[in-house]
């Protein structure tokens, strides 16, 4: 959401296999793989099409093809007019110029989308994993989020998506 303003429906319920993540995924992990395996292997495993690095193209060019597609559709929603104020790094990328005045490439668009996500991912999810990690040695702390949180869903009741968090916070204080 953050880099592309779109929503790959990654979390859905049922948790389903979404293309780009896991062509995303699989080209982070073979690209990884390059470090741990000696640089003559990995080469001739990618001249001669093997394993992951035979593979590797297939999944940057379907992750390319996603970023390509949402740049496409920005870029007709943008020319239409019919579009919500955006905050997402691909819409305020396209509205900066380079430093001859000429607007972003659809490829630096793409890399820095791509580039934004990759450096996001991990440090994301070891974030998430050490803040509950944290707030399950904290009860307090966890009571006082808790609180918080139910006080805004209080607020915004009525609103829609509000009343999934209602019933998690009733009988709860302020």
């Amino acid at each position: 959401m953050i880099a592309f303003g779109v929503d790959p429906g990654c979390l859905r319920p049922g948790l389903p296999e979404i293309p780009f993540a896991s062509a995303f995924e699989a080209a982070t992990e073979a690209t990884t793989a390059r470090f741990v395996t000696p640089t003559l292997i990995w080469k001739a495993m990618r001249y001669f099409e093997m394993g992951s690095e035979g593979k590797l193209k297939k999944w940057i060019k379907q992750v390319d093809d996603f970023a390509q597609e949402v740049i496409r559709a920005r870029k007709k929603e943008l020319s239409s007019g019919n579009i919500e104020r955006r905050s997402d790094l691909l819409t305020v990328f396209m509205g900066l110029r380079d430093d001859q005045g000429k607007v972003y490439s659809d490829k630096f668009l793409r890399d820095i989308c791509v580039n934004f996500i990759l450096a996001g991912r991990d440090t994301s999810s070891v974030a998430l994993s050490w803040f509950f990690w944290l707030l399950n040695r904290n009860q307090e702390v966890e009571e006082k989020i808790l609180a918080e949180i139910c006080g805004v869903v209080r607020e915004r009741e009525g609103e829609k998506g509000a009343e999934m968090a209602v019933s998690s916070c009733s009988g709860r204080r302020r």
